[in-house]
């Protein structure tokens, strides 16, 4: 078994060691700034691909310099929040187009309604979903306002708000 023993090194003892392993630094403060703000074991997942090929210890490809790596950083996260927003409108229309089809088809409660789903899906399951965060989201204005003013309607709420309560993953899944 291997013992962990690699110490916590401080900001500069980093840029040693980064120049050490032939990295480009032109400005320490800069990356110190980074380095306050990006852990030095996040950033390092961004080193590799400027390592040279086939050698065990960790070196720098002749005449890559710190703002390499940060540039690599930058467009992966730029690029993670192009594809989350992308993924965010997908989940918002396919929770749009869940409710309104079942709701233009079964009505508001028509998803109650076992007999319109596949037998392979578990439906109780599915309305204790709903109905379990229906009670714990009471904070959620709609929620509230619905059980405040419909108490006359089925606890479970309408259609397009029970798609508001699920996951991704249930709605998919489930309905």
């Amino acid at each position: 078994m291997t013992t962990f023993d690699k110490p916590a090194l401080t900001h500069l003892e980093h840029i040693e060691r980064l120049r050490n392993r032939n990295l480009l630094i032109n400005d320490d403060d800069e990356v110190i700034d980074y380095l306050s703000n990006i852990s030095y074991f996040r950033l390092s997942a961004y080193t590799r691909p400027f390592y040279l090929p086939n050698i065990a210890e960790h070196t720098f490809i002749f005449g890559t310099a710190f703002s390499d790596v940060i540039d690599l950083y930058l467009f992966d996260k730029e690029l993670r929040l192009l594809l989350l927003d992308a993924i965010e409108r997908i989940e918002v229309a396919l929770r749009t187009q869940v409710a309104n089809t079942l709701a233009k088809h079964h009505g508001p409660y028509g998803y109650l309604d076992q007999s319109i789903f596949d037998n392979r899906y578990d439906h109780p399951k599915l309305l204790e979903l709903i109905a379990s965060q229906s009670k714990g989201r009471d904070l959620e204005t709609f929620i509230s306002h619905y059980k405040t003013k419909y108490t006359g309607a089925p606890k479970h709420p309408p259609i397009w708000m029970a798609v508001e309560l699920l996951t991704f993953k249930e709605i998919s899944l489930k309905i």
